[in-house]
């Protein structure tokens, strides 16, 4: 443990425009498995998703955990609040990717190739090659 008592990554999340959507890719295509899902989260008596989460009052989420190998990622969908839909470019402050390992790139990039919806930037050598998914996220594939 660190001096600062923090200790590590609990998990990672991404806000998703469908979560169905992102489950069906993170679970059928990138072969993620399904720890929990969760909602409709809304603000209630006990409960202000303003205060906890910094959204609008009015926000409700439904939200889904998956894990692959030792990590776990939040999906987390927001409706019913005024929503920025521009995607965050990689060079935008809030832009963000997603790394992951893989044995084989030429496979992974197969199969992404045969997603519909799924954008493949141009390979660097053996190292890696970046995918975005259909609503956005950069993905880093790491061989």
């Amino acid at each position: 443990m660190s001096e600062t008592g923090f200790t590590g990554v609990h998990h990672v999340g991404f806000t998703v425009p469908d979560l169905e959507e992102a489950l069906g890719f993170f679970l059928e295509v990138l072969g993620f498995e399904l720890v929990s899902k969760h909602g409709p989260l809304a603000t209630s008596q006990e409960l202000n998703v303003q205060d906890i989460f910094d959204v609008d009052e009015a926000g409700i989420a439904n939200y889904a955990f998956v894990r692959l190998g030792g990590s776990t990622l939040e999906l987390i969908q927001w409706s019913n609040l005024e929503q920025n839909p521009h995607l965050a470019k990689n060079s935008d402050w809030s832009g963000r990717h997603l790394a992951l390992r893989v044995s084989e790139l030429d496979t992974a990039i197969a199969r992404l190739s045969q997603i519909p919806g799924v954008r493949l930037m141009k390979r660097r050598g053996t190292t890696f090659v970046y995918a975005q998914t259909p609503w956005g996220l950069y993905l880093q594939l790491m061989g």
